[in-house]
């Protein structure tokens, strides 16, 4: 097997990229369809999907490149058409919507579509959701008894939990950035202009202890000084619990911002069907189960028939509820809207209960 190029390093600079894609042979040494994908997702997903892809396609050498979505879309805003990848998968909704925007992504009709959810697709079928990841509310058992912890959003509100709370900082964070956009999205998406998504967001500001600019550092930190709760994807804060028992977390009570991570093939590829069949297997049902139970991670079509391990499967479509936050508006507003937080809350003076 072929293998694909593999970053473990996080310098992701413009001509370091342009250098990598143009000196790798991309050309096949047999007669199977090379498919290319790009993806931010974990090396152990990404080897996974690769190794139980090719079992399956005895046909095509599926090669990766993990790299992160900015940079996917810098390329397929700038890079030339060689370095572009045939499938863009576990990208966040509002970046694969401002490719989609931009005729940067071709439309594609997997049989599972239907079955997802308006809320989670784009309309003209040029990206899917595959991956939820739900932000949820993580604290460690040693600090904070189960009885004692919060059960929803506002019960972080109470001055008990004064600067206890950690929530990763935007833009540096998919976390950050979607907390904030969906709290000021939904409140645009309600018929106001985001200030009442900043209302709520300054409420919370008076419980943030910090904003760390690294997710997995605030992750770490749980417990150790750094604060009692912490705002985390849900993806995060099972490899936290994995790492240290006493790191539980829960899904607030009245729904939560939910990271939607999709596929999409890319317009111009040359390895269309390829492209085409890769996005279908990701959607078949023994694919995303396996996803669950083997990488722990929770797919958008996840039925809960099996919940017994681990316990987040119990957590499928059809009960998680999700606070709504539309990729198109996103893709347009976020950057003002992030902008915006960051002068009114962020920056602002401390708010005392």
């Amino acid at each position: 097997m072929t293998r694909a190029l593999r970053r473990a390093e996080r310098d992701w600079g413009k001509h370091l990229w342009t250098g990598l894609l143009a000196v790798t042979p991309w050309a096949c040494s047999d007669s199977r369809q090379v498919l290319l994908v790009h993806s931010p997702l974990d090396t152990e997903t990404l080897d996974w999907v690769e190794q139980r892809y090719e079992a399956d396609h005895t046909d095509t050498d599926l090669r990766w490149i993990q790299i992160p979505p900015e940079e996917t879309l810098r390329l397929l805003h700038e890079g030339a058409a060689e370095e572009w990848p045939d499938v863009w998968w576990g990208a966040p909704a509002w970046l694969l919507a401002t490719a989609a925007g931009e005729d940067r992504l071709a439309a594609a009709s997997p049989t599972w579509a239907g079955d997802v959810g308006d809320d989670v697709r784009d309309p003209a079928g040029r990206w899917i959701g595959v991956l939820l990841d739900p932000l949820v509310m993580a604290f460690d058992r040693e600090q904070v008894s189960l009885g004692q912890a919060p059960r929803d959003w506002i019960d972080l509100f109470h001055p008990r939990w004064a600067g206890e709370l950690l929530v990763p900082d935007a833009p540096g964070t998919l976390t950050g950035s979607l907390f904030v956009g969906t709290l000021m999205g939904r409140d645009v998406l309600q018929g106001g202009d985001g200030s009442g998504g900043l209302d709520w967001l300054r409420r919370l500001d008076a419980t943030v202890s910090e904003y760390p600019g690294d997710e997995e550092e605030a992750a770490r930190r749980l417990g150790r000084g750094g604060g009692a709760f912490a705002v985390l994807r849900l993806s995060t804060a099972v490899q936290a619990g994995a790492r240290r028992e006493s790191v539980v977390w829960r899904v607030p009570e009245t729904g939560t911002p939910v990271l939607v991570e999709g596929a999409a093939r890319v317009a111009g590829s040359l390895a269309g069907p390829a492209a085409e069949e890769f996005l279908e297997w990701l959607g078949s049902g023994a694919v995303m189960q396996d996803v669950a139970t083997r990488l722990r991670r929770l797919p958008v079509l996840l039925t809960g028939a099996d919940t017994s391990e681990p316990a987040f499967l119990a957590l499928d479509r059809a009960t998680l509820r999700i606070w709504p936050m539309d990729a198109d508006s996103a893709a347009v507003h976020l950057e003002s809207w992030i902008e915006r937080w960051r002068e009114q809350v962020r920056g602002a003076a401390p708010r005392i209960f």
